[in-house]
C-alpha cells in the first residue's frame, strides 16, 4: 500500500500518542490496559501504513522486552535498597536529619527531588533519579502521588548531561559534526535561566494539589528560598558545561548545590518563617495513599553510618560512568549482544554489570550486611519487591515495544522516513521562520515516545541539524535546543511515569501525573523556544 500524502502519514504517525494520550490521560484506563491497546494499533499502523516486515515489527517487540527487563532491574534494585534501609533504620535517621535541617515538607523537596535528584541523574541517567528520589520521599512522608509527580518535574534541567554527558556525547556528537562545547554551553544556558526558577515551581505545584489549602500562594511565599535553591545548583551547572564540557554538569551542580543549600538552611537564611505539611493521613484521598507499607524502624544508628548506602550509590555510579577512569570498561566486558534478531539487523547489547540496577543491588548486599539485617527479613523483603514489579514489568515490556517500533519504522518497504521523522518534519513545513519555538518540542516529542533524552537525540538531531541549515538560522541553537527539548520531555515520559510509579506502589495514576505534568513540560518547553529565538536574532 503507497501512500503518497504526507499528511495522511502524519495522521498515522501521530495516533499512537494521540491513543496514549486519550486511554490514559483523558479516559484515565489503567496504564497496562491502554499500553497493550496502543501496542496492538502501532503493529496495525506499522504493517499495513509503512509495510514494516513482520520480521522488523517481531523484532522491535523482543528488543523493547529486553529494554523493559534493564529498566525493571533498575526499579527492583531501587526498592529493595529502600526496604533494606527502612529495617535497617536509615530512613528513621534520614528522616530525623532532615527535619532537623527543617521540618518543612517545601525544603525537604528542594533538597531530595531537584538536587539530591540531580546529582543521581548526572551519574546515571535513564531513570535513576526518579526512581531513587521517589520512593525516598515517599517514606519520609510524602504522598506517593506527590513524591512521583515532584520527583519527575524536577529531573528536567539534569538530563541535559545525565549518566556523565551521554545524551550530548553519544546522542548528539555522534551524529552531527557540530561544536559540542558550544552546544554544551547554549544548552546550560537556556537551562539555568528556566532551571533556576525550577525549586520555585515545584513548592508551588505542592502546595497547590497536595496542601489542605491548595493554594499557590503557600508555595510562592518562599521565593527566595527557592531561588536561592536554585542558583545553588545552576551556577556550578553553568560553570561547570563552560569549563569541563558534558560529562559533570548536572553531578557537580547537584552536589555543590547540596552542601551548599544545606549548610545556610541550618544557618537560617532565607528560611520561611512559617512551617509547611501536608493534611493529616486522615484527610487524604485515596488516590494519595500507596499500599506499601513505610517501616520506620528505630535502630541505634549515627548519621554518618546511615548515608553510607547512598554515598556508596553516588559513588559508584560516579567512578563507573566517567570516562576518563577504566572501571566502565571493564564492567562492559560482558555483555550479551543479538546483533540479528528473527533476520533484522537490530544490534541489542546489554552489559548487566553495568546497570544502575546492578550497582542498587550490590549496595542492598553491603547494606544488608552493615546494618545486620536477618535472613528471614532480607528473604521477605526479596519477595515481596518481586511481587511488587511483576504488573509494572508487563507494562513497560508493551510501552517499550510499542516504542521501538515507532523508532525502527523506517525499516519498510516504501523507503520513507520512520513515524518520528515523519512528525518532525511536519512541524518544520508549518512553522517557518517561528520554527525555534517548536524545537524543544520535537526533543520533548522523542523523550515522551522514548523515555530517553539520549534517544530523542539519537533521532532527531540529524533533522534539526538540517532545518537549521535550509531556514539559515543557527545550528548550534537549534540542536541546543533538542537536547533541552529532551530533558523536558522526562517530566511526561510515560515509561518513566510507570517506573516511577513502580517504585513507590502507586497504582493506576499515570495518567493523572501526566496530565499533571504536561503543564509544566510545555511551559518549559515554549520558554526554552523563546530564548532560543532571541539568542538566534542575537548572535
Amino acid at each position: 500500500m503507497l501512500i503518497e500524502n504526507n499528511n495522511v502519514l502524519f495522521c498515522f504517525a501521530l495516533l499512537p500518542i494521540l491513543l496514549i494520550f486519550v486511554l490514559m490521560v483523558l479516559l484515565r484506563w489503567k496504564a497496562i490496559k491502554a499500553m497493550s491497546y496502543t501496542w496492538i494499533a502501532t503493529i496495525f499502523i506499522s504493517y499495513f501504513i509503512w509495510e514494516m516486515p513482520l520480521n522488523w515489527i517481531s523484532a522491535a517487540t523482543i528488543k523493547g522486552t529486553f529494554i523493559a527487563f534493564e529498566i525493571i532491574l533498575i526499579i527492583f534494585g531501587a526498592i529493595l535498597l529502600l526496604k533494606l534501609l527502612e529495617l535497617g533504620g536509615v530512613i528513621s535517621i534520614l528522616d530525623k536529619t532532615l527535619k532537623q535541617i527543617s521540618p518543612d515538607r517545601r525544603i525537604q523537596v528542594i533538597i531530595i527531588a531537584f538536587l539530591f535528584g540531580s546529582f543521581i541523574e548526572g551519574a546515571a541517567g535513564f531513570g535513576t533519579s526518579a526512581a531513587l528520589a521517589a520512593p525516598l520521599l515517599v517514606s519520609l512522608g510524602f504522598p506517593a502521588i506527590a513524591a512521583v509527580t515532584i520527583a519527575l518535574i524536577a529531573n528536567s534541567v539534569p538530563v541535559t548531561f545525565g549518566a556523565v554527558g551521554v545524551p550530548i556525547l553519544i546522542g548528539i556528537k555522534s551524529v552531527v559534526d557540530i561544536d559540542i562545547m558550544q552546544v554544551t554551553f547554549y544548552s546550560a544556558l537556556i537551562h539555568v535561566i528556566i532551571g533556576t526558577f525550577i525549586p520555585l515551581a515545584l513548592v508551588s505545584i505542592l502546595t497547590k494539589l497536595y496542601g489542605a489549602k491548595k493554594s499557590f500562594k503557600e508555595g510562592l511565599i518562599i521565593w527566595p528560598y527557592a531561588i536561592w535553591a536554585g542558583l545553588c545548583f545552576t551556577i556550578p551547572y553553568l560553570i561547570t558545561a563552560s569549563l569541563l564540557g558534558p560529562e559533570f554538569p548536572s553531578m557537580i551542580g547537584g552536589l555543590i548545590g547540596m552542601i551548599v543549600l544545606i549548610s545556610t538552611t541550618k544557618k537560617g537564611f532565607l528560611i520561611p518563617k512559617k512551617t509547611w505539611n501536608f493534611p493529616t493521613k486522615k484527610k487524604w484521598p485515596t488516590e494519595w495513599i500507596t499500599k506499601c507499607v513505610t517501616l520506620h524502624k528505630q535502630k541505634s544508628l549515627s548519621l554518618k553510618k546511615a548515608i553510607i548506602p547512598y554515598t556508596l550509590v553516588g559513588l559508584l555510579l560516579a567512578l563507573t560512568r566517567i570516562p576518563q577512569l577504566p572501571f566502565g570498561t571493564w564492567l562492559k566486558k560482558l555483555t550479551i549482544s543479538f546483533p540479528i534478531i528473527f533476520g533484522a539487523e537490530i544490534n541489542y547489547s546489554f552489559a548487566p554489570f553495568y546497570s544502575a540496577g546492578f550497582i542498587f543491588v550490590i549496595v542492598s548486599i553491603i547494606t544488608r550486611f552493615m546494618l545486620k539485617i536477618n535472613f528471614k527479613e532480607t528473604k521477605c523483603v526479596i519477595q515481596n519487591t518481586i511481587a511488587k514489579i511483576k504488573i509494572p514489568f508487563l507494562t513497560l515490556i508493551f510501552v517499550v515495544a510499542l516504542v521501538q517500533i515507532i523508532l525502527l519504522s523506517n525499516h519498510n518497504t516504501l523507503n520513507i522516513p520512520s513515524m518520528p521523522l515523519i512528525l518532525a518534519e511536519f512541524f518544520s513545513l508549518y512553522t517557518g521562520k517561528f520554527y525555534p519555538f517548536f524545537s524543544p518540542m520535537i526533543g520533548m516529542l522523542g523523550s515522551f515516545i522514548s523515555g530517553s533524552n539520549t534517544v530523542s537525540n539519537l533521532f532527531f538531531t540529524a533533522f534539526q541539524y538540517e532545518t537549521a541549515i535550509k531556514l539559515g538560522i543557527s545550528t548550534v541553537i537549534i540542536v541546543s535546543l533538542q537536547a533541552v527539548g529532551g530533558a523536558i520531555g522526562n517530566m511526561i515520559a510515560v515509561h518513566n511515569v510507570i517506573a516511577a510509579c513502580a517504585t513507590v506502589g502507586l497504582k493506576d495514576q499515570e495518567g493523572k501525573i501526566i496530565r499533571t505534568n504536561i503543564i509544566p513540560a510545555l511551559i518549559y518547553s515554549l520558554l526554552a523556544g523563546i530564548i532560543g529565538f532571541i539568542l538566534i536574532q542575537i548572535l
